[in-house]
């Protein structure tokens, strides 16, 4: 056993109420310790505490009783004899009336009512002892908020865990709970309180009526829920509070007869939370509540429903009206109870009756109504179509005689949407066909004349004729509604001829052939097409597959092949049709791969350039749309691969690659031979990769050193003659397949294959050839750290100071792609190559184009590289290398700012570094880099070369702004960021710059009052000469900003 003076301490701790509340934690868990372990008894506590627990003094009083109540509540699991069970009960229950110990007191009751017989429980003699003496001593009402929320944890635990004792008392246990609760706001301790009448009045199966009457009276005054305060900050939410309630009135159909017409009787409040929560509890009760309870309402449900529906509500409320409706629907008709669908039909018939254009609220609340209830069940939907389908088709085909009944039709389409539903729900059952007067039959039977009008009245869009019928865009999307319908039931279901099939197919397809596809109706065709096309693919009806094929599949590739159509029309129809499946898709791409192969040798053997941009279009149309798709089907490796052999065979023509860089050709196909290759497997790469490379060693002109493994250097280059325009379309084209391939392809031939590809696109690259240095640094990316074409790149570098040609544009550009390849795999080496570039930014040894020439190759290795480097590409990307590059080039561009010969070509970098740098990695430096920011805006501001890195600056400076780290450096910087703002304000340039500077002022305009006053003059001034600016959008911004800045007055 523990000494007394190891834990009194603890106890003297807990009573001394100056002490803090962790300190007082940690006092009460070290004892309550010691006595689960047993190393003190409770017994011994007590009697420590004795002075604690009698005194007369109120705080230690209370102190000490709430530690007893603590202590008990942290040994629920550990044994005591029934002597302790029996003291401490009649401890606690005796002490009942002390107000001053009432949270200890409860606390500790709330332990002893929670033990379990195996570990010793109070006695149901305490229990009962304890709830008489509780309802007689304690007023739940005026207690604090976490007194009330103990009492109610207690009741709870008195009517779950001694149900036997709570049942003894009947209906007078339900009363002095609802007394407790009554008036109850505070949201957590109301939560307890819905959960505890809940569990009172499950005690009882049932109660007298009045109970019942007076819980719902005392519970109706929390309906609807709301916190006139907001919920935020409350453990319990609105919405959590709002379902409490409602299971409460659900839990019992004893409610029905006060619930009911209480939630009818707030329907018609104009309290907008009042009917949405009127509607949800409607229908949950109509639910729990069952049609026999129901049917008494079933009028006066109906009638409050129907003045929602058909007036125009908030879109909230009227989607709930209808789902209310639907259970309604659902629960109250029935075969043998029709009450309330004689209710619906005498609203629906005298809305037929009067059915006009003008009244197309009602009629699509009427269309949502036929909709829910053919939707439900088939008998539902047999009596819908048993008492209006005859009426609407006979309306509609009337009508397509003269003036067209576009709300008959618009019903039609509704009703025939639902019934479809019907049988995907279940595509063997065979019921509803054999049933004589089913819904099916019906429709079967008005299919003809249905299909005819809905025909007629869709060919009328693509009719020359004089007397044809005119109609509205609506209309005629409800009748290709219709049709997808009607020829997209489950086979065993199609309730149309195969010759109606055809004529549906045959129209819609005439739609796509004749109109325009940025149209809505031409985009809603292509849509059912696609939709039917999906139908006749799942459910391998080979008859059906036969005629899409045929009439819709073949007659858009056929049309494609004449040019009968536009070439943008024609190419989204193959697109829509070829989605329907894998074999519609390489359908649509074998007739696209022909195209392009004959167009290719139209332009570059037979000189039709009028071509070149048709060609374009195919290539960025299969690389772009038809391969990914495939690709995302999982069947794209082996076509991607022989159509890359394909073109490459017709590389072998001398005229095909030499012409084919005309007009922007070789640039389409360059990235469409990307793609072919990112998509393919490593196997179909090598035999790609295979291919290319003998035709480049069959065609292209280089010395003969490339092709050993020995390095060409600058002065052998020099001498070399220079390279025909087919080595470089050829080189461009290799190029592609080089920067696409996997990490995984191997190079061709032997080990020193590497060697030998880097020599090539080295020795291109060293003639201006940048998709030659692409391909380089994806060689460099992806293969070995060890790979020698980093060592021959970098003696090129250092033989450059004595030769000037490293010293060019493109070369330079070059190089900066191969640092970014290095840089991005984590290869340290790629610092040499940032040396390079920042020693020609900084100085102006080698002239001001080298320099500029040196800024694009930074903005090459920061920047993005979709094209090229990319994870589509299978680059090798390491995490966070454009923070690290941003780290080693920052201090540097810093330093060298003020230091610099040319300040412009510095600006230009570190504004590239700095845009094209994580905005996180930027806002950790914040405080650094502003003053260079608003140094570079203002030096670049006056040339129009500029105007997109000073916007791209901006961007940064508005994102430092946006972050609440940022604002920081923005307010200790404060005069320097206003000063560039309102210079920008008037920016000449570019008008996406003055409307952020603007943005950025109306910002900071919630900067701290003392820090942003002095300069108000400045911005207003600055703000109110925009206001004349011609751009209306500037206007806009500053008429906003000048007002946030005046509203600091």
């Amino acid at each position: 056993m523990a000494a007394p003076s190891t834990w009194v301490p603890h106890i003297e701790a807990f009573i001394d109420y100056s002490l803090t509340s962790s300190q007082h934690d940690a006092s009460l868990e070290a004892i309550a310790a010691l006595v689960k372990k047993g190393l003190i008894s409770l017994l011994d506590v007590v009697r420590e505490m004795e002075m604690y627990l009698t005194t007369n003094d109120n705080v230690i009083r209370s102190r000490g009783t709430l530690l007893l109540g603590e202590i008990l509540t942290r040994i629920s699991q550990k044994t005591l004899d029934r002597t302790a069970i029996d003291s401490l009960s009649d401890f606690f229950i005796s002490r009942m009336a002390d107000w001053v110990a009432l949270r200890g007191v409860l606390i500790g009751c709330r332990a002893m009512l929670y033990r379990k017989k195996e570990v010793g429980s109070i006695s149901t003699i305490d229990v009962k002892r304890f709830s008489k003496c509780f309802f007689e001593e304690v007023d739940v009402r005026s207690l604090a908020a976490n007194d009330r929320k103990l009492c109610y944890e207690v009741l709870i635990c008195l009517c779950t865990e001694h149900k036997d004792v709570a049942t003894t008392q009947g209906e007078d246990l339900v009363y002095d709970i609802l007394r407790s609760i009554d008036n109850e706001m505070d949201p957590p301790c109301l939560m307890l309180a819905f959960q505890l009448v809940q569990c009172a009045i499950s005690l009882f199966p049932v109660l007298p009526n009045m109970v019942y009457q007076d819980a719902f009276d005392i519970l109706s005054k929390y309906f609807p829920v709301y916190f006139t305060h907001g919920d935020a900050g409350n453990d319990a939410s609105r919405e959590e509070l709002s379902d409490a309630l409602l299971n409460i009135f659900c839990f019992t159909p004893y409610f029905e007869p006060h619930v009911i017409p209480f939630l009818l009787e707030k329907l018609s409040t104009a309290f907008s939370l009042a009917k949405l929560d009127s509607l949800k509890y409607l229908q949950k009760c109509i639910s729990c509540y069952g049609p026999d309870r129901m049917a008494d309402h079933a009028e006066d449900i109906w009638h409050s429903l129907e003045t929602i529906i058909f007036n125009k509500e908030e879109d909230q409320i009227a989607k709930e009206a209808m789902e209310c409706f639907k259970t309604t629907v659902s629960v109250l008709i029935t075969p043998n109870r029709e009450t309330f669908f004689g209710l619906i039909c005498q609203k629906i018939d005298l809305l037929l009756n009067n059915i006009a254009p003008e009244k197309q609220s009602e009629v699509h609340a009427l269309g949502s109504i036929f909709a829910i209830i053919s939707r439900l069940s088939d008998y539902l939907c047999t009596r819908v179509f048993q008492k209006y389908f005859a009426r609407l088709v006979n309306l509609l085909v009337e009508s397509t005689r003269s003036s067209l009944n576009g709300e008959a039709l618009y019903l039609v389409s509704e009703i025939l949407s639902s019934c479809r539903g019907l049988t995907q729900k279940s595509p063997d059952s065979t019921e509803v066909i054999l049933e004589k007067d089913s819904w099916w039959n019906i429709l079967r039977n008005y299919s003809d004349d249905l299909s005819a009008a809905l025909l007629k009245l869709v060919n009328t869009i693509t009719s020359v004729e004089d007397d044809a019928l005119v109609v509205r865009q609506e209309n005629v999307l409800y009748a290709v509604k219709c049709l997808e319908v009607l020829a997209t039931f489950a086979e065993s279901y199609s309730p149309i001829a195969d010759e109606t099939y055809i004529s549906i197919l045959k129209s819609l397809t005439l739609i796509i052939s004749y109109m325009d596809k940025n149209n809505l109706i031409w985009k809603s065709t292509q849509e059912v097409l696609i939709q039917i096309g999906s139908v006749v693919e799942k459910s391998m009806d080979r008859r059906r597959a036969v005629v899409y094929t045929t009439l819709v599949v073949e007659k858009l590739l056929s049309a494609f092949v004449a040019s009968t159509l536009p070439l943008d029309l024609s190419l989204e129809a193959l697109y829509g049709i070829g989605t329907v499946g894998n074999d519609q898709m390489k359908q649509v791409l074998e007739v696209v791969e022909e195209a392009i192969t004959v167009k290719i040798s139209k332009i570059c053997l037979e000189g039709e350039f009028s071509q070149a941009e048709t060609l374009i279009s195919l290539l960025q149309f299969y690389s772009g749309r038809i391969l990914l798709w495939l690709h995302d089907a999982g069947d794209a490796s082996e076509v991607a691969t022989q159509f890359a052999l394909r073109i490459w065979n017709q590389m072998k023509d001398e005229n095909v690659s030499k012409n084919i860089h005309v007009m922007g050709i070789l640039d389409a196909l360059v990235m469409a031979m990307k793609h072919l290759v990112a998509v393919s497997t490593v196997n179909h790469q090598s035999i790609i990769l295979k291919k290319s490379h003998e035709i480049i060693v069959n065609s292209v002109s280089c010395p003969a050193e490339l092709f050993t493994t020995a390095f060409l250097n600058l002065e052998q280059l020099a001498s070399s003659p220079p390279s025909s325009i087919q080595d470089l379309n050829l080189i461009s084209l290799f190029s592609s397949v080089i920067t696409a391939l996997s990490a995984q392809t191997p190079l061709p031939y032997s080990n020193s294959s590497s060697d030998l590809v880097s020599n090539l696109f080295l020795f291109f690259l060293l003639r201006g050839h940048v998709p030659a240095a692409q391909a380089l640094a994806s060689v460099i990316n992806k293969n070995p750290i060890d790979n020698k074409a980093i060592g021959s790149c970098l003696s090129i570098l250092s033989e450059g100071a004595e030769n000037k040609q490293v010293y060019k544009k493109d070369i330079i550009l070059g190089f900066a792609w191969i640092g970014k390849g290095m840089a991005m795999r984590g290869d340290d080496r790629s610092k040499e190559i940032i040396r390079f570039l920042l020693k020609l930014v900084i100085s102006s040894q080698h002239g001001l184009d080298a320099a500029l020439s040196a800024v694009d190759g930074l903005h090459v290795i920061m920047g993005d590289a979709e094209g090229c480097l990319s994870k589509q590409f299978h680059a090798v990307i390491k995490p966070l290398y454009k923070q690290r590059l941003f780290s080693t080039l920052l201090p540097v561009l810093l330093s060298s700012m003020n230091e610099a010969t040319n300040k412009e070509a510095v600006c230009r970098a570190f504004g590239y570094v700095i845009s094209d740098a994580p905005l996180a990695a930027v806002i950790g430096e914040a405080h650094k880099i502003l003053p260079a920011v608003a140094d570079s805006i203002i030096a670049l501001s006056t040339d129009i070369q500029n105007k997109d890195i000073v916007y791209s600056l901006l961007l940064v400076l508005s994102g430092i702004l946006m972050d609440s780290t940022g604002k920081e450096s923005i307010i200790e910087n404060l005069r320097i960021v206003i000063g560039v703002l309102t210079r920008l304000v008037s920016y000449p340039h570019l008008m996406l710059v003055r409307e952020t500077a603007i943005q950025s002022l109306t910002s900071m305009s919630i900067l701290p009052h003392s820090k942003i006053y002095p300069v108000k003059p400045q911005v207003l001034k600055a703000v109110t000469s925009a206001l004349d600016d011609k751009r209306r959008a500037v206007r806009q911004e500053a008429v906003r900003c000048r007002q946030a800045w005046s509203r600091g007055n």
